[in-house]
């Protein structure tokens, strides 16, 4: 259990290293936000650390509805993982554009990072 837990959120931190490099939306999304390029942030290790708990917490709370699904297989996996995100992340994340002005870039960029998050780790529970 601690094993399959670490790696999927080690999947998920990957994932959005890529995801949010300049290499792939880093940008769009900075732009998006209103954020421009500067040096590095002293001090952010703190976040850091924040968003590691924060997705060995998701990793662990994905693993429970895995293993109470009974999934076994890969695509199993996926499809909790898919199912978790449009439930929980799709809707409670769609607030940011309908009350709080995030633009529908900022959205689909944030959600399409979280889908293929929770897809992945679903998939990295299974067959763990």
């Amino acid at each position: 259990m601690v094993v399959d837990v670490v790696a999927a959120a080690i999947a998920s931190i990957v994932i959005g290293m890529i995801w949010y490099s300049p290499m792939a939306f880093g940008d769009s999304w900075m732009k998006e936000l209103g954020l421009r390029k500067t040096k590095k942030k002293k001090n952010m290790g703190p976040g850091y650390v924040a968003m590691v708990v924060s997705t060995l917490i998701l990793a662990y709370v994905l693993n429970m509805f895995v293993g109470y699904a009974g999934a076994t297989t890969a695509p199993a996996g996926a499809l909790i993982g898919a199912l978790a995100w449009l439930g929980f992340v799709a809707t409670t994340s769609s607030a940011g554009v309908l009350w709080e002005g995030k633009t529908a870039k900022w959205y689909s960029i944030n959600n399409g990072y979280s889908l293929l998050s929770f897809i992945v780790m679903g998939i990295v529970l299974v067959i763990f």
